[in-house]
C-alpha cells in the first residue's frame, strides 16, 4: 500500500531540485558540456542519484509526485528513440536491406547502421542526460513553491554565467577557461566556446528574468516599497536581467539576439495578456516595468551592440553557404532516410556526400540545423520523435496557460523557451550542445510538471 508521505518525499525532491540546479550550472563550465568526459561523469552523477532517488521513495512507501503514467504518449516516444538509438550501435547491418543502410561507393561495409558507434554511444549518453535532468525537473517542479524557486534559481545560474563571461572579456583579455581563445575573438562567449549558444543559453535566461520579475511584482502587489526590497523585491532581478541582456548584445551572436529579443516579446506579451488579480493597476504597473526594460535594452544595444550591428552586413554571404549546407544534408538525408547515419555521426558521415561549391576550408561537424541533424543522424521517422515530443510538451503548457484562471509563471517560462530554442534550431545547434540542452531540459520539465492536473501539492 502506498501513501503519501508529504514531508519527507518533499525533502527528497527537495535534494533533487538541488542536484538539477548544480548539474545545469557546473556542466557549461566544462567548455560548454561539449566534451565526453563531462558526458559521462555527468551520467553517473545523474544516475547515482536517480537510484537514490528511487530507492528512497520506495523506502518511503511513497508515490511519485508527477507519475510517469500521466505521461504516457510522451514516454512511449522517448522511450522507442533510445531503443533505436541503442540499435544503431548493434552489428546487424549485414542483415538489412542495402538500401536502408546506403553508402556511397568506395566506402566499405559497415557493420552497424551507425558509421561510427562510438560516437553514437557517446551520443546516446548525452540524451540519457538530458532526459535525466528534465525528469528530476519534473518531479521537482510539481510542487507549485518549488517550481517558482527552481525558475529564480536557474534565472540567477544564467545571471552568474554572464558575470563571468565579461570577467573572461574585459578583466582576463577576451579569454576562455582563463586561456586564449582560439575562436569567436572579440565576441563574448563566456563558458561556451561557440557564441551562438551561449546567446541561446542567454536567451532562455532573459526569459526566466522576466517571470521571476513579474511574479515578485505579483507577490508584492500591495506595496511599491514591497518592489524596492532588495530580498523579495525586483531591484536585484531587475539588475541581473540588464546583466544578462548586456551579455547577450555583447556575443554578437545575430540569431541569439533576435531569439532573446523575440522571446522577450513572447513572455511580456503572455504576461500582460493573462490578467492576474492586481487588477488594472497591477497591469498598468507591469506596463510601466516593460517600457523601463525595453530603453534599458536600448541603451545596451547602444553600448554594447556595435559588434552585432557589423556582422548584419555578411548576413547574404553566410546565407548563401547556408543553404547551400542544408541542400547537401537534405540529399544526404534522403539517401538513406529511414536508418540514418547514428547518433552523433555527422561529422563522419558528411564528409562521403560533402562536394563544392560549399567549403572546403571548414569542418561541418554540424548541420546547423538541428531538425536536419536529427534525420540525418536517426532518419525521418526516429529523427522525428524528439521534435513530437517537445511539440507535445508545448500544445500541453499552451493548453494550460489558456485555460488556467491564474497566471502560471513556470508554465509562461517554459513556453517561451521552448519558442526560442525551435526556432534558433532553424540555424543552428545549440541544442546538441550539452551545457545548453541541460538548462533547456530542466525548464521544460518544470513546464511539463505544471500541466499534469492531479499532481499532489506536498510533493
Amino acid at each position: 500500500m502506498k501513501f503519501s508521505n508529504g514531508p519527507s518525499r518533499a525533502r527528497a525532491n527537495t535534494i533533487l531540485m538541488w542536484v538539477t540546479l548544480i548539474v545545469t550550472a557546473l556542466v557549461p563550465l566544462a567548455l560548454g558540456g561539449n566534451r565526453p568526459m563531462a558526458w559521462t561523469v555527468t551520467l553517473t552523477v545523474l544516475a547515482l542519484a536517480g537510484l537514490i532517488y528511487l530507492r528512497t521513495i520506495i523506502s518511503l512507501q511513497a508515490s511519485m509526485t508527477i507519475p510517469l503514467s500521466e505521461l504516457r504518449l510522451r514516454v512511449g516516444l522517448i522511450s522507442i528513440f533510445l531503443v533505436y538509438c541503442f540499435i544503431q550501435l548493434l552489428p546487424i547491418a549485414q542483415w538489412l536491406p542495402s538500401g536502408l543502410v546506403y553508402l556511397p561507393p568506395g566506402v566499405p561495409p559497415l557493420n552497424s547502421i551507425s558509421v561510427s558507434p562510438p560516437e553514437s554511444l557517446l551520443n546516446l549518453i548525452t540524451w540519457f542526460n538530458v532526459f535525466f535532468v528534465g525528469y528530476f525537473a519534473m518531479q521537482a517542479g510539481g510542487n507549485e513553491h518549488r517550481s517558482h524557486r527552481m525558475i529564480g534559481y536557474l534565472f540567477w545560474i544564467a545571471v552568474a554565467h554572464a558575470i563571468y563571461a565579461f570577467l573572461l572579456f574585459h578583466e582576463f583579455n577576451d579569454s576562455i577557461l582563463f586561456m586564449p581563445k582560439w575562436t569567436y575573438q572579440g565576441s563574448m562567449t563566456g563558458a561556451f566556446v561557440n557564441r551562438n549558444t551561449f546567446a541561446t543559453f542567454l536567451a532562455s535566461g532573459a526569459v526566466l528574468g522576466l517571470v521571476t520579475i513579474a511574479y515578485k511584482m505579483e507577490t508584492q502587489r500591495k506595496s511599491f516599497l514591497g518592489w524596492l526590497s532588495l530580498k523579495q523585491g525586483i531591484v536585484l532581478p531587475v539588475l541581473g536581467w540588464i546583466i544578462i541582456m548586456a551579455a547577450l548584445v555583447s556575443t554578437t551572436s545575430r540569431m541569439g539576439l533576435l531569439v532573446g529579443i523575440a522571446g522577450v516579446v513572447l513572455t511580456s506579451t503572455m504576461l500582460l495578456l493573462k490578467r492576474s488579480t492586481s487588477g488594472a493597476g497591477g497591469l498598468w504597473r507591469r506596463v510601466l516595468l516593460g517600457a523601463l526594460l525595453l530603453i534599458a535594452v536600448a541603451a545596451l544595444f547602444g553600448l554594447y551592440g556595435a559588434g552585432t550591428l557589423e556582422r548584419v552586413g555578411s548576413v547574404e554571404r553566410e546565407a548563401d553557404y547556408r543553404f547551400e549546407l542544408y541542400e547537401q544534408v537534405w540529399a544526404m538525408v534522403m539517401t538513406r532516410p529511414w536508418t540514418g547515419y547514428g547518433g552523433g555521426a555527422f561529422e563522419l558521415s558528411f564528409t562521403m556526400f560533402h562536394h563544392g561549391p560549399l567549403s572546403f576550408d571548414l569542418i561541418w561537424q554540424k548541420a546547423h540545423n538541428t531538425y536536419l541533424g536529427l534525420f540525418a543522424d536517426y532518419g525521418l521517422a526516429f529523427g522525428s520523435l524528439p521534435i513530437l515530443v517537445m511539440f507535445i510538451s508545448l500544445l500541453t503548457q499552451l493548453r494550460k496557460y489558456f485555460t488556467s484562471a491564474t497566471v502560471d509563471y513556470p508554465t509562461i517560462a517554459s513556453i517561451s523557451v521552448i519558442c526560442i530554442a525551435a526556432l534558433h534550431a532553424l540555424v543552428d545547434f545549440s541544442l546538441e550542445i550539452q551545457g545548453y540542452a541541460l538548462y533547456f531540459a530542466a525548464i521544460v520539465g518544470i513546464g511539463v510538471a505544471r500541466t499534469i492536473a492531479a499532481r499532489p501539492a506536498d510533493g
